[in-house]
């Protein structure tokens, strides 16, 4: 399942203030623009298509493509606004410690 930090929530809540923006999709490109490609598109969006997984965290609407889903499992989003610029980034769910043993 995918995370989100309180920072990517504030973002996407900022972010789908937009008029027709109830939420934000990420998916997979359909073309890359350079040799490396791009691992995900994320765009504002005035509602999930029909085979988005919808995630909603704290009010902050995520629709992720069927193509997406896989990558996004098991990580954390994260996203800061400078200026006029939105960057998000993606890291690795850190896992829970062990539990201890009972005495």
């Amino acid at each position: 399942m995918l995370l989100l930090t309180p920072d990517a929530v504030t973002v996407v809540k900022k972010l789908t203030e937009a008029p027709d923006a109830e939420g934000v999709r990420i998916s997979r490109p359909s073309a890359s623009t350079d040799a490396a490609g791009a691992a995900l598109q994320i765009e504002l969006a005035a509602g999930p298509d029909p085979t988005d997984e919808v995630v909603d965290a704290e009010g902050a609407q995520l629709f992720l493509a069927p193509d997406a889903i896989d990558l996004m499992d098991g990580k954390v989003l994260d996203a800061r606004i400078e200026g006029d610029e939105v960057s998000f980034a993606m890291f690795e769910e850190p896992e829970a410690p062990p539990a201890e043993p009972e005495a």
